[in-house]
């Protein structure tokens, strides 16, 4: 597409939508951005305007051309902003570009100048945009960086949650800017002050996360660039927690995070569901394992499960077909996280899990059997009462060593834990708490009737 005035495309998609985007919970909306590009200035200013709303957050996201030049300084109606991130595309480089992000917590509603002072005189572009209901003490997750000299593909991963809205700036040499296209799900705005290699191209768009999200472009040539890409957190409470493998688990109670060291398992999925069992969204955990649900209503209490078969070990050799089961979660029914050690298989260990839920989904508050989208029992679930404040240490444990059951085949089987010791590898570096350090020990914690640690005496 051909650029023009800063945020252009953007004003036609934001006028097909009403002006106004949303993030996944719906917490947060986005408004009509503003902007200007000139060239062969060190101060550059446009209008924008805040519009009326609660939870309110203005960011800046400014290129420029030759990474020896930058902003200096960002301000709002004269109100001074921060600086949240920069990255150039390679460093002293007068053909190569910088990327910046600046923002205001709770700006004034009504119109101002957004002013911006850079250290040199270079062509620049800037642009402004307003949001509502963003968190105003934490309106940020960790941002993310990414750039190059030479590439079609840029893109940037970012470590997102539920509720949260991704937002990204990819600066980039004029001489590519012709057919600069965002990826797919992404809102996007652009501009340019030329098309030649004294240019410089400005591309910013938002997602709605889920997880781990990425923003990507796709460009006609081949040039420097410099990405920047950062989640922008809902009003409201917090839900968070990590989803973990307990490697060296060798029976008994359930262990913790903590106690466990336990290996955090990424790409697991995470569900949130009303307190009366119906499903609101999942997210992906983390290359960590961690996970978060934003812009939840206080005094509200919500289940969050995990689908136990996207859990997958973090040893060598491990694949999707491999199932462990759950031995360890908290539960957080109090307001605070308590450790649960009696639940190794889950609710009922000689079910298996029904798999990851969509819209429509409902389970039992009372049995955790699902009544609508799956069929079968939650397995890893646990229930969260939020009231007044963030709730964190919401985790869940697995290992994929333990029987569970007397089932023939799956999940907590005598025949899958074969399989899987069969196909995991790293051995040798093995401390199964209580078993033989080296040696990969099966771990049987089947109910016999008697008493037993990380066993309910409901199922003895």
């Amino acid at each position: 597409m051909r650029w023009g005035r800063w945020f252009l495309s953007g004003l036609i998609v934001l006028a097909i939508f009403g002006g106004l985007m949303r993030s996944s919970l719906g917490a947060i909306v986005e408004g009509t951005p503003s902007g200007n590009v000139a060239t062969a200035v060190s101060s550059l200013t446009w209008s924008h305007t805040v519009p009326a709303g609660s939870n309110r957050l203005l960011l800046v996201r400014l290129v420029n051309i030759n990474t020896n030049v930058s902003a200096s300084s960002v301000t709002y109606g004269g109100t001074a902003m921060t600086a949240l991130a920069t990255v150039v595309s390679s460093a002293a480089l007068a053909s190569g570009v910088r990327a910046s992000v600046w923002y205001l917590v709770a700006p004034s509603v009504g119109t101002a100048s957004v002013q911006v002072t850079f250290s040199g005189s270079t062509r620049v572009g800037g642009g402004s945009q307003s949001y509502t209901g963003v968190s105003q003490t934490t309106p940020f997750g960790t941002s993310a960086t990414s750039n190059g000299t030479a590439t079609t593909t840029p893109s940037v991963t970012v470590a997102g949650g539920g509720g949260d809205l991704v937002v990204d700036i990819l600066a980039i040499n004029g001489a590519a800017t012709g057919t600069v296209a965002a990826g797919g799900g992404q809102t996007a705005y652009s501009s340019s002050t030329g098309s030649t290699a004294s240019d410089v191209g400005g591309a910013v768009s938002s997602k709605a996360s889920l997880g781990p999200t990425t923003m990507a472009w796709t460009s006609g040539a081949s040039s420097p660039w410099a990405q920047i890409g950062v989640a922008v957190k809902p009003a409201g409470l917090a839900i968070s927690g990590t989803v973990y493998e307990d490697i060296n688990y060798g029976g008994g109670a359930g262990r913790s995070l903590a106690s466990s060291s336990g290996a955090g398992t990424a790409s697991a999925t995470v569900e949130l569901y009303t307190s009366a069992g119906a499903y609101i969204t999942s997210t992906t955990a983390a290359s960590d394992g961690s996970y978060s649900f934003g812009g939840l209503a206080n005094s509200t209490s919500y289940y969050v499960r995990v689908a136990s078969a996207s859990v997958v070990s973090q040893r060598t050799g491990a694949t999707a077909s491999l199932r462990g089961v759950l031995t360890y979660r908290t539960n957080a029914a109090s307001g605070s996280p308590v450790a649960v050690t009696d639940y190794v298989g889950g609710t009922n260990p000689a079910l298996v899990d029904p798999g990851s839920a969509s819209g429509g989904a409902a389970f039992n508050t009372g049995t955790l059997v699902y009544s609508a989208g799956l069929s079968g029992t939650a397995q890893a679930v646990t229930l969260v009462a939020l009231a007044a404040a963030n709730i964190a240490s919401v985790d869940f444990g697995f290992n994929f060593d333990a029987i569970v059951n007397t089932n023939n085949s799956g999940p907590g089987s005598l025949r899958q834990a074969i399989t899987t010791a069969a196909t995991l590898g790293g051995d040798a570096s093995l401390v199964q708490s209580g078993r033989t350090a080296g040696v990969e020990n099966l771990v049987f914690m089947v109910s016999n009737g008697s008493t037993a640690g990380g066993l309910r005496s409901a199922n003895n």
